[in-house]
């Protein structure tokens, strides 16, 4: 299992609406999404029907960096 956990950088900021928003489009209710998970988990998280298209969406209203740091879970 690995932790995985995304860090998004906007260009600029956005209201705290559109910010919950995106989080509830990805499933996710924390400011930093992240999860535990295998390799096999991860690839099929991104490959699933709709992330691409969700992506576009995102990056075509506001679009932002993100980056993703793995590790073995803390605890």
């Amino acid at each position: 299992m690995i932790h995985h956990t995304m860090i998004v950088a906007f260009d600029s900021p956005i209201p705290a609406g559109e910010s919950y928003r995106y989080l509830e489009e990805l499933g996710e209710p924390s400011p930093t999404p992240s999860c535990d998970c295998g390799l096999a988990d991860l690839d099929a998280t991104f490959t699933m029907p709709g992330a691409l298209d969700l992506n576009k969406r995102r990056q075509s209203r506001r679009p932002y960096k993100a980056i993703w740091v793995n590790h073995e879970p803390l605890g």
